[in-house]
């Protein structure tokens, strides 16, 4: 979408600007707005005629993507400026993009320094860190990013490079004299509000510690807490947490509340807020413990919270917890090593069971490590649904359930209380093919009062299909190629023919046959070798299909072609040649809709039935 004679203000007509962000809206010389609808997202490409601050943008940014305003997953403005603003002054901009946009965790970037060679063409970044940081940031493509950021807002084009800042050790020794004054002023005043500067202060230090940290994938990665409304957003979950329902321990303050995301091997505690999504449960041997597995989600990252509780007391606590749910969480952070875990699980060692145990300094080298929870307290609160504020409810007509294969997950009875809650006065099921949500759906209805319009997207079969595709002039008694394939999968882009057989008939009598096996050069699935009995094996030492089809293409000469469901053999070859630049457009006779023709007494006209 180009701008033409409409301002951006006019493109977010449901936005109502305050003053400032309308003059910056409005001070766009140029700008192309991307939409998905499906996903809810909005992106825009817009030229400003004068620097304009990141914090101004994503103001902006969030207020167009409020659920008062467009209601957006994914809102974001990537301005572009004219080459002769830049200056090494706009770098912390800069910065704030790459880790908006999830490259790096936030604050690297707080103590560097930035240096232009002779010629422009190197921009040396320094930063306080050790080498195992840098190699992160280079592992994942901070440089290039900050490449690209400078690129897309000024049009400057340079090599980035990040390194070690000589004085790291400096700032390093710095940063524990503060935190060991903090410290000391909180045992000296007894001062709540100081543990929790500490709590803060060691995760930040945690996240941008060296090898060890790992920046953030996309998403929000703060906790939000609304006292008057005592709302806490966290994830992609808006919670009332007005009043907690105590599980475990005492009360849970959920200001204190940090997402999943947050987790660090250095935090002795921390509040979290996540709805389960699997609860387990092992009694012990001696059948007088019972270890507790609770996975919880924020829709961003995942975690478990493990107890372990005698046994009378563990079965009372997982009557509590129910899938669905959703938890306050406070407790200590456990990191297991995953490598030395799944080193035991395979030599079967039974001494690896779920038992992990808290690591105060990290290991080097860097293991595969997963955090868990040991709770303290764990108390239940309700997630807030999103209302329908329409005056007049609609009513969907199309809706797929978890019977539409790859395609939806709610089950039937789930959309219908969801409609129910929102108002809506009727629902329509429409499932790929088949009614399977039909009888669960009634089941709800008659529960619910929830008025449901069965329908069903219907395939229908073209029982007029043709049988000859291309030009084909030939008599019955000419030359024709009777052909077939084997390949890895259904999938034309993804999976690769593994062999070839043909054999040309001459008056109904087979002349010369052709048959050769063809590597894909990957493991031949398991289902596949079943059905066809090609393995790994089979193919070990034959050619590849890039040598093997221009012979095949060369047999076939421009003789007519025949196959049963002609369209899948054809696909194939037809995709193959076309990688390779070769020339195939030999006309082809589908036996399978002659078969339907010809065969009208057979119910099936599979090649097994039609032979």
């Amino acid at each position: 979408m180009s701008n033409g004679k409409r301002t951006l203000c006019d493109v977010l007509s449901k936005y109502n600007p305050d003053s400032r962000a309308r003059d910056i809206l409005l001070s766009a010389t140029d700008y192309k707005v991307k939409v998905d609808k499906d996903a809810r997202m909005i992106v825009i490409n817009a030229s400003f005629p004068r620097y304009i601050k990141r914090t101004e943008l994503s103001r902006i940014e969030r207020e167009v993507a409020s659920e008062d305003v467009y209601s957006l997953s994914l809102m974001r403005i990537f301005p572009s400026y004219p080459k002769e603003l830049f200056s090494l002054n706009y770098l912390p901009e800069i910065f704030d993009d790459v880790v908006a946009d999830g490259y790096v965790a936030r604050g690297f970037f707080d103590d560097y320094t930035a240096s232009l060679s002779a010629d422009g063409a190197i921009l040396k970044i320094a930063i306080p860190f050790r080498q195992g940081g840098i190699e992160m940031l280079r592992t994942s493509e901070t440089e290039i990013a900050v490449e690209k950021a400078l690129e897309r807002e000024f049009l400057v084009k340079v090599k980035v490079s990040i390194s070690q800042r000589g004085d790291y050790r400096d700032i390093e020794a710095a940063r524990e004299i503060e935190k060991n004054k903090m410290i000391s002023e909180y045992i000296q005043n007894g001062n709540r509000a100081r543990a929790e500067a500490q709590r803060e202060l060691d995760a930040q230090e945690a996240a941008i510690s060296d090898a060890y940290s790992v920046p953030l994938e996309g998403g929000d990665d703060t906790a939000h807490f609304d006292r008057e409304e005592k709302v806490l957003s966290v994830g992609t979950l808006r919670l009332d947490v007005s009043s907690p329902e105590p599980i475990l321990g005492g009360d849970i303050h959920p200001e204190n509340a940090s997402p999943l995301s947050a987790l660090n091997h250095e935090m002795t505690r921390i509040t979290v807020a996540g709805e389960i999504f699997e609860v387990t449960s092992k009694e012990s041997k001696d059948f007088q413990k019972l270890s507790i597995n609770i996975g919880i989600t924020d829709n961003m990252l995942s975690t478990y919270v493990k107890l372990r509780k005698p046994k009378e007391e563990g079965d009372k606590l997982m009557k509590l917890f129910k899938v669905g749910s959703v938890v306050l969480v406070e407790g200590r952070v456990r990191a297991e090593d995953m490598t030395e875990r799944r080193r035991n699980y395979n030599r079967g060692d039974a001494s690896a069971e779920t038992q992990s145990k808290p690591i105060d300094t990290p290991p080097s080298p860097l293991p595969n490590i997963e955090y868990s929870i040991t709770p303290f307290a764990i108390s239940k609160v309700e997630k807030l649904i999103r209302p329908d504020t329409a005056p007049k409810k609609r009513v969907e007509l199309h809706l797929h359930t978890s019977m539409s294969q790859m395609d939806a997950m709610a089950s039937a009875e789930a959309v219908l209380r969801r409609a129910q809650y929102w108002g809506h006065p009727a629902i329509a099921i429409t499932d790929h093919g088949n009614a399977q949500a039909f009888p669960d759906a009634m089941l709800e209805s008659e529960k619910s009062g929830m008025k449901v319009i069965y329908g069903m997207e219907a395939y229908f079969v073209d029982d007029e299909a043709r049988a000859v595709y291309g030009q084909c002039n030939s008599e019955f008694d000419d030359e024709f190629v009777v052909f077939d394939i084997e390949t890895t999968g259904l999938s034309i882009s993804n999976d690769s023919i593994i062999e070839i057989g043909a054999v040309i008939l001459r008056n109904g009598e087979l002349c010369e046959t052709f048959s050769y096996y063809c590597n894909p050069g990957f493991h031949i699935p398991e289902k596949i070798t079943e059905l066809t009995g090609i393995s790994d094996e089979t193919v070990a030492d034959a050619d590849t299909i890039e040598n093997v089809l221009p012979l095949f293409l060369e047999f076939c000469g421009d003789r007519p072609l025949i196959a049963h469901n002609a369209a899948f053999d054809t696909g194939f070859i037809r995709n193959a040649s076309a990688r390779q630049h070769l020339k195939f457009d030999n006309a082809y006779i589908d036996t399978l809709a002659m078969s339907r023709y010809v065969n009208t007494e057979l119910t099936r006209h599979t090649l097994d039935a039609v032979a």
